[in-house]
């Protein structure tokens, strides 16, 4: 089982987890862009490349938030931060990646990816 993977689990449990409607719908919604990505993944380690998508501009809201603690009555507003904490795990991750990386095609996908998340 991989990241992307062990993510959308997390996500699916927590749905069906909380009482919230509009928190369950935030976490259904996890969970698919999280297989997205995995597909996004996959293309980016093939000879065609990642597909080209604008870049993103750091916020760095993640470095502001505390992890919630997960209840059935969760609001929207702790599953957006839970899911932000969540990403930049997945950003250090692909960072941790690319310094194991040499300089190559493969960094630089590993690179984007960390840019991307």
């Amino acid at each position: 089982m991989n990241q992307h993977d062990l993510a959308r689990d997390f996500y699916h449990r927590l749905a069906h987890r909380v009482s919230h409607a509009d928190t369950r719908e935030m976490f259904e919604y996890f969970a698919k862009e999280t297989e997205e990505n995995q597909t996004r993944l996959h293309q980016c380690l093939t000879p065609e490349g990642c597909p080209v998508v604008l870049p993103v501009h750091d916020l760095h809201l993640a470095e502001h938030l505390k992890v919630p603690e997960v209840t059935a009555d969760l609001s929207p507003k702790d599953a957006l931060a839970l899911a932000v904490k969540r990403s930049e795990g997945f950003v250090r991750f692909c960072q941790s990646l690319v310094e194991l990386q040499p300089l190559g095609e493969i960094r630089r996908r590993l690179e984007y990816l960390a840019r991307r998340s």
